[in-house]
């Protein structure tokens, strides 16, 4: 995620990664590559609050949405659990554009 967060910025948009396990786990640093950490990950995901989650995005949303470098549209971009709130995002409220993809494990 900092990877696509670093192009995002280089690209030259405001970009933040939430930390959306906070609640489970705070922290938690996962990679792809790593097996345990994919099973951690997953272990994660089902046990996962998506309204809660949402929240989460929205109030990030809103603390984007008030930084003087923010031009005031704000955007989501996810992948896998992500892609699920982007979806949910674009649902529930008033957001301006969302990116949702899948990423094959």
């Amino acid at each position: 995620m900092r990877r696509h967060a670093q192009g995002i910025r280089r690209s030259g948009f405001v970009c933040l990664v939430p930390d959306l396990f906070w609640r489970q786990e705070p922290g938690v640093e996962l990679y792809d590559k790593n097996p345990g950490d994919v099973k951690k990950a997953f272990d994660l995901y089902y046990d996962f609050d998506y309204d809660l989650g949402v929240r989460d995005m929205e109030d990030t949303a809103k603390f984007l949405g008030s930084m003087k470098e923010c031009n005031g549209k704000i955007g989501a971009v996810g992948y896998c659990l992500g892609g699920k709130l982007c979806y949910l995002m674009c649902c529930r409220t008033d957001i301006d554009c969302a990116w949702r993809t899948t990423v094959r494990i």
